[in-house]
């Protein structure tokens, strides 16, 4: 998928930081789609409301509307937006209530290039990597998922590495899961295991030990215990009543 172009809206009352950063963001980010600027708050609302920006970079003080109410505003208008807070060392208490209001982060001035650069990278890296997984069938990552699992339930799997291989964050995947499937990721991955595990118990040849093992137990009081909670017996019962041999 190609990477989303950005739109940034730069506020501050002094021309001269505007341009700066405007100079700064064009160096770097040559293929950004627009880059506009107001002086002061009520100015930025408007053009906040017309262009819809991604990213809004605004200072603390400004004449009319302050960053602070201006955070708030378009925290109102559309809580996608994220707010950068410009602020001097003096300024923390309005910086606090602008972060209470919606602000995602702050920098000090005079603004440090890399610290800022560094901040915008994360922010556009983030809203593509969200961009994809809006564009991706969830159908389709639960289905890769279950494949996962079903391929190496006999591992040292867990919720983590299986929302990794499907490039979901952890606490996302977890909730998705339980939505498609109907059960949480751990039961899930518990009947998979119980099921091969009674295929397993069929051949008296594998020791019962040896059964949790290959599928993915650590140890053989657990094996038992999640056996007997899923199925109602123990293995060996299992054994004792299927086992035709």
């Amino acid at each position: 998928m190609k990477e989303q172009i950005m739109k940034v809206l730069i506020v501050d009352d002094e021309k001269i930081v505007r341009k700066g950063i405007v100079s700064i963001l064009q160096q770097a980010f040559p293929d950004m789609q627009t880059i506009a600027e107001a002086s002061n708050g009520e100015e930025a609302m408007k053009t906040v409301k017309t262009l819809l920006p991604d990213i809004v970079i605004t200072d603390v003080k400004m004449p009319v509307i302050d960053g602070m109410e201006l955070t708030k505003m378009i925290h109102t208008f559309d809580a996608e937006i994220k707010v950068i807070v410009l602020s001097s060392y003096d300024d923390y208490t309005y910086v606090r209530q602008c972060m209470k209001h919606g602000a995602i982060d702050y920098l000090l001035k005079p603004i440090d290039k890399h610290e800022f650069l560094s901040l915008i990278n994360l922010l556009r890296v983030n809203e593509n990597a969200s961009m994809c997984i809006a564009a991706t069938d969830p159908n389709e990552l639960i289905n890769d998922a279950k494949n996962y699992i079903r391929k190496h339930y006999s591992d040292d799997i867990s919720l983590t590495k299986v929302a990794e291989y499907v490039h979901l964050n952890p606490s996302y995947f977890s909730n998705l899961f339980s939505q498609k499937t109907g059960e949480n990721f751990s039961a899930y991955l518990n009947n998979v295991r119980i099921l091969h595990a009674k295929q397993l118990l069929l051949n008296p040849n594998i020791k019962i030990y040896e059964v949790g093992e290959k599928v993915g137990f650590s140890d053989p009081a657990s094996f038992n215990r999640s056996f007997k909670r899923t199925e109602g017996i123990s293995p060996s019962k299992f054994r004792e009543q299927f086992c035709l041999y």
